[in-house]
């Protein structure tokens, strides 16, 4: 995460410098689309496949 966005109040909150995630959030967000993707088990029944 980057900057967050308050439309209601016209402003905006940045939250890095350089315009690119922590790696904390980097590490989060791999590991959530791996999930997503099937490339890594899903221990906490989050996906649901549906054919």
């Amino acid at each position: 995460m980057g900057r967050i966005d308050d439309i209601d109040n016209n402003k905006s909150y940045s939250f890095s410098k350089d315009g690119e995630p922590g790696p904390v959030s980097k590490k989060l967000y791999n590991k959530l689309r791996a999930i997503q993707y099937g490339d890594e088990s899903d221990p906490y029944g989050w996906v649901t496949v549906i054919e």
